[in-house]
């Protein structure tokens, strides 16, 4: 009953992040392709049906030997670092049965006294390489980041657009792409 209960409040959740995470971009004046959870093709690129069992998965193998971690790179906005990774977490989600391949993070820092920023509401829309755009995936504060599990299903690069809202007002938008190879 517990873990019923626990699947269900979870589900719930979810759910409203994504509804969160959609109108933040529509506010932040940013062209909303709809709601949609899945692209022309009819593929589901980057969204959870099941988040908390993903996110649970990711967990469990956050820092496993064999997960990769590829540096985005850095990015100053109005005061405000972003550094963007990437880990690869295909064998710790498919040992669970979840399709997710990619972890996407990023850890905000105030430039000026040093401090991590760890509050505030964060997306980020996904470019494949054939140039087809996702709807916004909210990230999730975790462990001094934000992040999510995302699915990145073709060799090429991608492209990833990343809103913030963080505890200051000022919304902040960070670039960063990643060559998949």
């Amino acid at each position: 009953m517990k873990t019923t209960l626990s699947l269900l409040f979870a589900a719930f959740f979810v759910f409203s992040l994504s509804m969160d995470a959609d109108a933040f971009f529509h506010r932040s004046g940013h062209d909303n392709h709809g709601a949609q959870h899945q692209e022309k093709d009819g593929k589901n690129h980057g969204h959870h049906d099941d988040k908390a069992a993903a996110h649970d998965a990711h967990d469990a193998h956050a820092h496993d030997a064999h997960e990769e971690m590829y540096d985005l790179g850095s990015l100053s906005v109005d005061g405000v670092k972003g550094n963007a990774h990437i880990s690869d977490v295909r064998e710790a989600m498919a040992a669970v049965g979840m399709a997710e391949t990619h972890h996407f993070m990023i850890h905000f820092m105030d430039e000026a006294s040093g401090d991590s920023i760890e509050e505030g509401t964060v997306a980020v829309r996904i470019v494949n390489p054939a140039g087809e755009q996702s709807a916004p995936i909210r990230l999730i504060g975790m462990d001094g980041h934000f992040g999510a599990d995302i699915i990145l299903e073709d060799k090429g690069t991608y492209h990833f657009t990343v809103g913030s809202a963080l505890p200051d007002e000022k919304r902040r938008q960070y670039e960063f792409s990643f060559d998949y190879e």
